[in-house]
């Protein structure tokens, strides 16, 4: 029997550019059907919107570096520097391509292979508390209400997020996770250990 697991944007952007090794062990156990995934649809697109951010900051940076690259150039002193300069634009262009192409490519395949949450109205209703009670950003308190429904529902009691200055750091959403009765996980190595350790020794 495979066991559930919530994950968010966090996890799909650590397993397409391949951040974390937890998080692609959970991958690759979901995959060889050990763990039923269930996402919310919403994170899917925070995953482009936030990559689309990292994508503007190279932009800028290949600016600037252009920018050098023309000063540079100017003085027989610096063309090396130049030219060092020039095959860093050209690095950044392969990461910003090779990142977008894996990142489209999980979002294809996660789509297909885990379960995706639909934002509901009840969702909307419980985020407005939460947002509220617990002073999360509009998208914390959106993946935690997602997270409350599909407890409440029978859906998945599980939930692992790394982004521990969410839901664990602050003891006021640790103890509001506990009490509505969801087991979270910080990371997903401490999953792994609780229900597939047999998979830490592959």
């Amino acid at each position: 029997m495979a066991e559930g697991l919530m994950v968010e944007t966090n996890w799909l952007l650590d397993v397409a550019l391949q951040q974390d090794d937890g998080s692609t062990r959970i991958w690759d156990q979901a995959q060889a059907g050990r763990i039923d995934l269930f996402v919310p649809a919403f994170c899917l697109a925070e995953a482009v919107k936030v990559f689309e951010a990292w994508k503007q900051r190279w932009r800028s940076l290949d600016q600037l570096l252009r920018e050098e690259v023309v000063q540079a150039s100017r003085s027989p002193l610096l063309l090396a520097s130049a030219a060092s300069l020039s095959q860093a634009c050209r690095d950044l262009e392969v990461i910003a391509d090779t990142a977008e192409s894996r990142l489209w490519e999980l979002l294809d395949l996660v789509s297909r292979r885990a379960t995706l949450l639909e934002l509901r109205g009840d969702a909307l209703t419980r985020f407005r508390s939460i947002r509220t009670n617990l002073r999360l950003s509009p998208a914390d308190a959106l993946v935690l209400a997602s997270v409350c429904i599909a407890h409440e529902d029978g859906t998945c009691s599980r939930f692992m997020s790394r982004d521990q200055e969410a839901f664990k750091k602050k003891r006021d959403v640790s103890e509001f996770v506990l009490s509505v009765g969801v087991e979270y996980f910080p990371d997903p190595m401490g999953f792994l250990r609780r229900y597939l350790p047999d998979s830490l020794r592959q």
